[in-house]
């Protein structure tokens, strides 16, 4: 009973930093900066910049790196508005390689882009199928939805992806991400028993 009280105090200790911010899309940001998924700011989380929406070129990255591939460290010109010194030009290329993006003339690395259009290139990342609804939208949605990566569904399809919300998608694909917020819970039933 001791020792439960000691841990509990311990990680309320430790916690309230983490508190002022989303705990779920924190925790999510710091898992997948702890994965190298993302840059780890963990130490300035206000620079995850969580509410902000995502570009095309940073989607492609956190796409890739969940992937696990490979990405060699040059830019054959494959995209007429990427250079190679930009340095989302490797990711997006390495997306065109693998199939998961279309080979167009240009990549427009500043839009932004919507949730669905996120959530179908972190299905592909993960290799999960979509399910044969008539609505390609809705059977990317459904398919996320029973392999359990979404917090809830959605229909708004075109709304802008943010930065949270991709974190959090892409923290679900992992079986062994536990939320900050999950974790205090647990803590707090075990001492309730």
């Amino acid at each position: 009973m001791k020792k439960r009280l000691l841990t509990f105090i311990v990680l309320a200790s430790i916690i309230p930093q983490t508190i002022a911010y989303n705990d779920y899309d924190l925790s999510a940001a710091n898992f997948l900066a702890k994965e190298k998924i993302i840059k780890d700011w963990s130490n300035q989380p206000e620079k995850f910049e969580l509410n902000n929406n995502i570009t095309r070129r940073e989607m492609l990255k956190v796409m890739i790196n969940l992937s696990g591939l490979k990405v060699e460290n040059k830019c054959d010109g494959n995209f007429k508005d990427l250079t190679s010194s930009d340095w989302s030009c490797k990711y997006a290329e390495k997306a065109l390689k693998a199939s998961f993006i279309a080979a167009n003339e240009n990549f427009r690395p500043n839009d932004n882009i919507t949730k669905i259009e996120s959530l179908k290139l972190i299905m592909q990342a993960k290799y999960l199928a979509k399910s044969n609804a008539k609505d390609w939208r809705k059977g990317y949605v459904e398919a996320a939805d029973k392999a359990g990566i979404l917090n809830e569904s959605f229909d708004d399809y075109d709304t802008l992806a943010t930065r949270a919300w991709i974190f959090d998608i892409g923290a679900n694909t992992y079986n062994n991400f536990v939320s900050d917020e999950e974790e205090i819970k647990n803590i707090i039933d075990e001492f309730s028993e």
